[in-house]
């Protein structure tokens, strides 16, 4: 009796360990892989003194995965909000995020460097990227 009662706990420990190492209850571990990338997209120029949007694309990833992005923008252009982010999807498929900038007052550039990570995953660097910050003349008849 003591034997088969050895088995039967064996048994639910090995469940309980399959269970804790598959994870079927909807968090899919193997939703980041590493193969994933991400794209940032800006527009060529832009008036001063405008907002503009910068659009951060994920590509490759499904499930549940998070992303984090530091990004720094010199020249003058500033974020409404922050330059480090972290963009997360709870089966809600989030594969895209936009963050609002508004260019200086002045003419010039704003160029844009920085980074991003998937999980645990080494860190990949974005494309630098320059926005071209234009004066547009007023026109008179």
């Amino acid at each position: 009796m003591a034997k088969s009662n050895i088995w039967i706990i064996l048994g639910i420990v090995a469940v309980l360990g399959a269970l804790f190492y598959f994870k079927p209850f909807g968090t899919d571990i193997f939703a980041v892989t590493g193969s994933e990338t991400m794209t940032r997209t800006l527009p060529t120029s832009v008036e001063k003194g405008a907002t503009f949007a910068a659009t951060y694309n994920i590509i490759g990833a499904s499930g549940l995965f998070g992303v984090s992005v530091v990004d720094t923008v010199s020249g003058g252009c500033t974020p409404v909000g922050e330059h480090k982010f972290v963009i997360a999807d709870d089966y809600q498929f989030v594969q895209s995020q936009s963050f609002t900038y508004t260019a200086p007052t002045t003419t010039g550039t704003c160029t844009f460097t920085g980074d991003y990570k998937f999980g645990s995953y080494p860190i990949k660097t974005f494309t630098t990227q320059t926005v071209n910050i234009i004066c547009t003349p007023a026109w008179t008849t």
